[in-house]
């Protein structure tokens, strides 16, 4: 089998990894072909111990390869959609987020013969979601839990005057849509999109995030209610190895997307 080219763009915590992961030879039917940050340190930290070409720009980048990772933000995503669909190529989504606006480019990509890959991150349960919008779903309640620390520098908590160092106890900080928690938690809540994907956009989906100061990981629980019955999933993330500010779930589930670009044979799930 011909190993397919990968180029990265985003060379921070989760493209990092994905990056040593390729460049490594670990996935056999890819190869890490050229890479792309805004920020040089950041790149030239990858593709220099690696030998990996630096694309200047992110045309080049889709230009280039068979597929593209994202890991940079959800301000590019869909500027990299529409892209990705001209030049036919393939694209592996980090930033969920960002898929939530473009919902016009999906059918577009099914038109060119193009594959968006969303990994599930650090959440479960996604299999059971998709499963059950076959039916009906009635409701979906996302409820995340955070140490307070890691809301610092959230502008919509600055701007209500919530003191984070001063709660002692489970408290709520946001209640609403999954649009409203993606635009005010950009880097905080990527999961809250993808369930909401998952589930074909329902109406009825609301995220809860939770301030926990006996916590030190994030704890992800949903509860999607429909004619399948109930399902209750319950996460206790623990941070990647590489980067505490990341999930170590939603590096290994991209890595396991990955991996399954591409194959025949068994594949479970998703």
């Amino acid at each position: 089998m011909k190993r397919k080219k990968v180029g990265i763009i985003g060379c921070g915590a989760i493209g990092r990894v994905i990056g040593e992961y390729l460049a490594e030879g670990k996935i056999s039917h890819l190869k890490l072909d050229c890479a792309y940050d805004i920020d040089p340190k950041r790149l030239d930290s990858l593709t220099d111990k690696y030998q990996i070409k630096k694309a200047k720009n992110v045309d080049e980048v889709v230009k280039r390869v068979d597929l593209v990772v994202e890991s940079a933000n959800v301000s590019v995503v869909r500027e990299l959609l529409v892209k990705c669909v001209e030049h036919r190529k393939d694209v592996l989504v980090i930033s969920i987020g960002g898929l939530l606006d473009c919902q016009d480019l999906f059918p577009k990509a099914e038109k060119a013969g193009i594959k968006i890959l969303a990994p599930s991150g650090a959440i479960s349960g996604i299999d059971a979601v998709k499963a059950a919008n076959v039916g009906k779903i009635k409701r979906i309640t996302l409820t995340t839990y955070k140490p307070p620390k890691g809301l610092e520098g959230v502008n919509y908590i600055a701007q209500r005057g919530i003191d984070l160092t001063n709660i002692h106890e489970d408290t709520e900080v946001f209640y609403g849509t999954v649009r409203e928690a993606v635009k005010n938690f950009p880097k905080n809540i990527n999961v809250a999109a993808t369930v909401s994907l998952a589930a074909g956009m329902p109406k009825d989906m609301f995220v809860r995030i939770v301030a926990s100061p006996s916590l030190k990981n994030n704890i992800h629980e949903l509860k999607v209610e429909g004619k399948h019955g109930t399902i209750i999933t319950r996460t206790e993330n623990v941070p990647s190895p590489k980067n505490p500010k990341t999930s170590f779930m939603a590096v290994l589930s991209a890595l396991r997307k990955l991996q399954d670009y591409d194959r025949s044979g068994l594949l479970i799930g998703t």
